[in-house]
């Protein structure tokens, strides 16, 4: 008897569970039917130069403390609503360069770094983690179309995405809007990053390029930047403030996380809370059919 009792509550639980998930999959495909996205074709192309710069003090062994330097920096961001810039996180990465001999900078402690804006005041209202940037402002200053965020576990599955989307950079090496199409190496993902199936030819992205998918009905969303660092010349010279800072070339670039969309959600609802709805509608996970926050 307890046994037949047993059989008919592991049943049930079955029935139950694939219920639920049956559920599950119809909520999903009903929203994704529901949502109508905004068209945001052009995306790739509405960026503008984040300009500010920043100061460090030096610490070289045999030698006193040098500083403060001041190093002017220029990234690349797009509108992710009118009150907010995205920016790749390695915008506001450490240069590594070599400053005064070569191998210098292994040996190179810099430290009392500060953020300024072009106009003297303290750059305060960004925020970033190593792969993105947020910058806003209390004026909406920021124009469409705005770009779509697209995170994935993996860029495998960015791979399996390339079946349906198209893939394009857009590089800085020779102008603003070096908009190429690409595709991926498809063997080459190791944790989020990845390299691009490009020849010799070809122009590689540079310090914070975009890479983009763009889905069958046209809209774009950004979904990983170019790995390279920015170099920054500390203005001491001539030739420093004639080539202050300069996005170095990589042939490796990297994808945007589940943990990023939460760093946005984050920000957002601390920083701007009333602007959440609007963005949270441009945030993607996986699939570009549907948004990832409800």
């Amino acid at each position: 008897m307890k046994y037949t009792l047993f059989f008919i509550f592991c049943c049930l639980f079955s029935v139950s569970a694939l219920a639920t998930d049956t559920a599950t999959l119809t909520k999903q495909v009903q929203r994704a039917a529901q949502v109508h996205l905004t068209p945001n074709v052009g995306a790739i192309k509405n960026n503008s130069r984040l300009d500010f710069y920043i100061t460090e003090r030096l610490d070289y062994p045999g030698r006193t403390v040098y500083g403060p330097y001041r190093a002017d920096l220029a990234c690349k961001s797009y509108a992710l609503d009118s009150h907010w810039l995205i920016v790749a996180g390695t915008c506001m990465r450490v240069d590594n360069s070599d400053i005064w001999e070569y191998g210098d900078s292994q040996l190179i402690t810099r430290f009392d770094r500060e953020v300024f804006q072009k106009n003297g005041t303290e750059f305060t209202t960004f925020k970033n983690n190593a792969r993105v940037m947020l910058v806003w402002s209390d004026q909406a200053q920021y124009r469409g179309p705005f770009v779509n965020v697209l995170a994935v576990s993996s860029p495998k599955q960015l791979f399996a995405l390339e079946k349906t989307h198209t893939v394009k950079i857009n590089t800085a090496r020779y102008g603003r809007d070096g908009v190429r199409t690409r595709e991926f190496d498809t063997t080459s993902a190791h944790g989020n990053y990845f390299k691009l199936d490009e020849s010799w030819t070809q122009l590689s992205g540079t310090a914070t390029d975009p890479l983009f998918l763009i889905a069958p009905n046209e809209n774009e969303f950004l979904a990983g930047y170019n790995d390279g660092y920015v170099h920054y010349n500390y203005l001491r010279s001539l030739n420093d403030l004639i080539f202050p800072n300069d996005g170095l070339p990589s042939d490796t670039w990297y994808s945007l996380t589940q943990e990023d969309l939460h760093f946005i959600r984050h920000t957002v609802r601390e920083k701007r809370p009333q602007d959440w709805e609007r963005i949270k509608a441009r945030l993607f996970y996986e699939t570009t059919s549907a948004p990832y926050f409800e």
